[in-house]
């Protein structure tokens, strides 16, 4: 290459450079005269003024702002803060103000509705350069400026130059002339639109408030890499599509865990109150409660039984060996399957659940009885629409026992203490918008739990076999759940702080029976009606953070108060062997629960050694 090709070159680059410059630069020239006035050109042609000293001209000036316009945004991380510099420079000064002193100041205004301090952050409202009025002196600044806020809206500011105040030799004065020397655009914050229409049908409650949540996590200063990225591929996302990004971000999955916990507590009561009850039928020694099957958690009485008509069931007037020992050995077994509606803002699922409990016990001379009985639970939840899963389980350890009063007046008591587990898994399904896909959200807790329940029985004989046994129980249950967090490769993971439940449950209920003597056994039919208060378990609210989102909230999750005022009927019966072996079958059904629905079957049986 000679050498006049590479000067062409190097002058078309150069060119091309001063151009680029010049895209985002803006240039004013201007000329301020004895007089006051101002005159104004932009660009470099303003260089070539023709004003004069004989005119009444005292200085021209250059103002310089780079870039402009200055773009930012509030949905991207990287966009969100800028700097412009500014410079200003003296070109010519006529004697009359030779050796004298000039000002320059400017201010921020907002365009077009957007208001400083909310949407633009900047690091100086107004400022002031100072420069002696001589040729080719200049001085500059740099200004810092930060969208800011959530709004929606794009809006505009400007970089104003305001007053010029001078002197020099016999002159001195100001000029004013408003000129925009650099505009500051912001664009709006919105990624996803709480707004949409979708979103303001009738219980869209919870997907709204999560896409609220959604959008301040997508512009918080704190937003992950990850989660920028993600809020990205979401912008503009509506329909249908809006409701699937809702339901990935909101964690009312979480909502199961409390009436898990519940639920893991009253199975282990439930095992001992049944033992309790077996004791009221009279056994002692070796005995093997079977499985009692359940709907929804709900569980068969076992001591229906009268003692008084199994004494002597082998009919030899002695009395038999099933009764004639003071230490006994119990096995009792539970199995659950049940489903809960929508509740509040809490997701509807189905469950199972079972446990077994094993014990041993004495009786007292008097017919008192203590024992103490070791549990395991296991409960497993799926939730509606695709929401993931739990599974939790306990091990128990329970003191019990019962105690007469009177012959027929009887008290019994438990206190337990368990250890919870917790494994959820939470659907995060982003598949088909833009590049995003479905994933899971892993987590893992334990817990620790108290029981206690007492109950009180009165037992009222009648002619012809009947029984009559009214019947007021409490329960009492306090758990506490550790914080813990998700494992995800989703930035929609979380983070969720320790919870405690306290349930108070509250039963008055009465059995009636009446026993019917077979050729080789007793059958007892009976009915059981209870009415069941909780006066606990109130509804609480509790927000969890993002895992690589450094502070970043996420949706509020709304604990519902449970129905307070339920009842239940149990229609079954029992038949007492001369053996000594036992069993029993019911139908129970949970009536004016607003959120369940329970129909159960019953079965059991329990043998002597």
């Amino acid at each position: 290459m000679n050498s006049r090709v590479a000067v062409r070159v190097l002058v078309v680059l150069m060119a091309g450079l001063l151009l680029g410059q010049q895209a985002l630069a803006r240039t004013v020239t201007g000329a301020v005269f004895d007089s006051g006035r101002i005159q104004i050109s932009s660009g470099m042609a303003g260089l070539a003024s023709a004003a004069s000293c004989e005119d009444g001209l005292l200085f021209t000036f250059t103002e310089t702002a780079s870039p402009d316009p200055l773009s930012l945004s509030r949905r991207d991380q990287a966009a969100r803060s800028g700097e412009i510099a500014l410079e200003v420079r003296i070109n010519s000064v006529c004697e009359q103000v030779a050796g004298g002193q000039v000002s320059f100041q400017y201010s921020h205004r907002a365009l077009n509705g957007g208001a400083i301090g909310e949407d633009l952050l900047l690091s100086t409202l107004a400022f002031g350069l100072v420069l002696p009025l001589e040729p080719g002196q200049s001085d500059n600044r740099m200004v810092s400026y930060q969208a800011a806020g959530s709004n929606p809206s794009d809006h505009e500011f400007a970089l104003f130059g305001d007053e010029i105040s001078f002197f020099g030799g016999s002159s001195f004065g100001s000029a004013s002339q408003e000129r925009v020397l650099s505009r500051i655009q912001v664009a709006g914050a919105r990624f996803v639109d709480p707004q949409a229409p979708v979103l303001q049908e009738p219980g869209r409650e919870r997907e709204r408030d999560a896409i609220i949540r959604l959008e301040q996590a997508c512009l918080s200063e704190n937003a992950s890499p990850s989660l920028q990225a993600t809020c990205s591929e979401l912008a503009g996302v509506d329909g249908e599509r809006l409701l699937q990004v809702a339901r990935a971000f909101d964690p009312h999955e979480l909502s199961v865990v409390p009436g898990a916990a519940t639920e893991l507590g009253q199975i282990q009561t439930s095992n001992v109150s049944g033992r309790l009850s077996a004791l009221r039928g009279g056994a002692t020694g070796m005995s093997l409660e079977g499985l009692s099957l359940s709907y929804n958690g709900r569980r068969f009485d076992s001591g229906l039984l009268p003692a008084s008509l199994v004494r002597r069931m082998d009919g030899s007037g002695t009395e038999s060996t099933l009764f004639s020992q003071r230490w006994g050995v119990f096995v009792n077994g539970d199995i659950s399957i049940g489903s809960r509606d929508e509740r509040g803002k809490e997701v509807g699922f189905d469950f199972d659940s079972w446990g077994l409990t094993s014990g041993v016990d004495y009786r007292f001379d008097g017919g008192h009885v203590a024992g103490l009985a070791l549990g395991y639970s296991a409960y497993s939840a799926d939730l509606d629409d695709d929401g993931g899963s739990l599974d939790s389980d306990t091990w128990a350890l329970q003191a019990y026992g019962s105690f007469n009063v009177t012959d027929d007046f009887y008290v019994d008591l438990t206190v337990g203490h368990g250890w919870l587990d917790f494994d959820q898994d939470r659907v995060i399904d982003l598949s088909g918008i833009g590049n995003l896909t479905r994933s899971e959200a892993r987590g893992s807790t334990s817990g620790t739990q108290w029981t206690a329940s007492a109950a009180v029985n009165y037992r009222i004989q009648f002619d012809g076999g009947w029984q009559l046994t009214p019947y007021g129980q409490f329960r009492y249950a306090y758990s506490a759940i550790d914080a813990f967090s998700e494992s995800s490769s989703s930035p929609f993971a979380l983070s969720f702080p320790e919870q405690t439940t306290v349930s108070r449950l509250y039963t008055a209920g009465a059995r009636v029976s009446r026993a019917v003597n077979l050729s080789r056994s007793v059958m007892v039919p009976f009915l059981d009606l209870a009415y069941e208060h909780e006066s606990g378990n109130d509804g609480y609210r509790l927000q969890p953070t993002l895992v690589t989102s450094q502070g970043v909230l996420g949706p509020v999750i709304e604990i519902s108060d449970p129905d307070r005022h339920v009842a239940r009927a149990d229609l079954g019966a029992s038949w007492v062997f001369v053996g000594g072996m036992q069993m029993f079958v019911s139908y129970s059904a949970l009536l004016f629960d607003r959120d369940m629905t329970r129909h159960t079957v019953y079965a059991g049986a329990r043998w002597a050694f």
